[in-house]
């Protein structure tokens, strides 16, 4: 039996994941980082990744709705001074085992 490629959205605070979907054979992860990010509200929070997710749409959309990323795009130098202060205050984007 094949396993599942699951993508999940996990928050650091509450030590638990937001969202998850499964990752279709035929897509990739960064389709299913958009779709995720579609899903749940990052206003004002730090969205992390790994490099895979190091992509110029996905922090865009990041920005578009209002969310912080660690690599400042999009940020104002308070959001990136409250960042580097609390980086336990991030949300990640991360693949489940």
């Amino acid at each position: 039996m094949p396993g599942f490629h699951l993508l999940a959205v996990f928050e650091h605070e509450a030590q638990a994941a937001l969202a998850q979907m499964a990752v279709d054979a035929k897509t990739s992860e960064h389709k299913a980082a958009l779709q995720l990010l579609d899903m749940i509200d990052v206003q004002d929070k730090v969205i992390t990744g790994d490099a895979a997710f190091c992509q110029r749409d996905l922090s865009g959309k990041i920005a578009e709705k209002k969310g912080l990323s660690p690599a400042g795009q999009g940020q104002s130098a308070a959001a990136q001074r409250r960042y580097a202060a609390r980086p336990e205050e991030a949300t990640a984007l991360v693949r489940a085992p």
